[in-house]
């Protein structure tokens, strides 16, 4: 059985996070970004195609900083760290 896996890529100069999630067994779910005090600072519902999702998300405005990336759904939650500096 393939695990779910979540991939978060930062890029600088485009200041955009590259979020890629494969074999997801849901069929919806959730999109969120976590500071390190844990407050949600971005949320947005995803839609997940054959397993997949991938989103790429501006970051612009965003402090440098570490933050967490969550994709959720109904049947799973993937966490990623993501560092912007």
């Amino acid at each position: 059985i393939e695990h779910a896996a979540l991939n978060v890529f930062y890029h600088t100069a485009w200041e955009k996070a590259f979020i890629n999630a494969c074999n997801l067994k849901g069929k919806t779910g959730k999109l969120l970004l976590y500071d390190v005090q844990g407050k949600v600072i971005h949320s947005e519902p995803l839609r997940i195609q054959n397993g997949y999702y991938t989103r790429d998300l501006s970051m612009a405005g965003i402090s440098n900083g570490l933050y967490l990336v969550v994709v959720t759904t109904e049947r799973e939650r993937l966490t990623k760290k993501l560092l912007i500096e």
